[in-house]
């Protein structure tokens, strides 16, 4: 029996040995995917973010547009082609904000599209007649305000930072900058 031992042993150590180095692999190969899979999610949120944030500001910009043609028309320059241009613009935004935003989002901004495009209406079928100082701006200022906030929700973006969320810049980092961008030394002329 003492003859077989050495055989035994000779069969079994590679044996052995291939096993634990074929589980090594396949739980470095599994803990590697996991990895991929969170960078990856990390990557879709990412661009989920910015998409949304993107069409939030085109959406934005096209009601700012359409709110200076509501004021100029008010000064006297009342151009249609513009107003349809304008009006068009804020309906391919509006389009996009509804395929990609969350339903308070939607609601915001259907309440704050509805109130531009039905002023947009108005002084279109009355070739330029509006007084907007009297009509537009407690309506629009609320719902801007409804539409930020349900953005602001929507993006996990704080109205407040608590203590320390903010860095606050380091002595040393005015000293280099200022070392860097003026040549000068004013460690010396800093309070410690």
């Amino acid at each position: 029996m003492s003859s077989a031992t050495p055989w035994i042993l000779a069969i079994t150590t590679p044996i052995v040995a291939g096993v634990f180095a074929l589980g090594g692999v396949l739980v470095t190969r599994q803990t590697a995917l996991q990895q991929e899979r969170l960078r990856l999610d990390r990557e879709k949120d990412s661009r989920w973010l910015a998409d949304r944030r993107s069409i939030y500001v085109e959406f934005l910009s096209r009601v700012n547009d359409c709110i200076n043609l509501l004021y100029r028309a008010n000064d006297g320059t009342y151009e249609k082609a513009a107003f349809l241009a304008a009006s068009y613009a804020l309906h391919t935004s509006k389009m996009a904000l509804n395929l990609i935003a969350t339903e308070p989002v939607r609601g915001a901004s259907k309440s704050l599209h509805s109130t531009v495009a039905e002023r947009l209406y108005f002084v279109m079928s009355t070739d330029g007649l509006f007084d907007v100082d009297r009509e537009l701006p407690a309506d629009v200022a609320r719902q801007l305000d409804g539409f930020f906030e349900a953005v602001r929700a929507e993006l996990g973006v704080q109205e407040r930072y608590e203590h320390g969320a903010v860095p606050r810049p380091r002595r040393w980092r005015q000293w280099l900058t200022g070392r860097i961008f003026t040549g000068a030394d004013y460690s010396h002329s800093q309070k410690r």
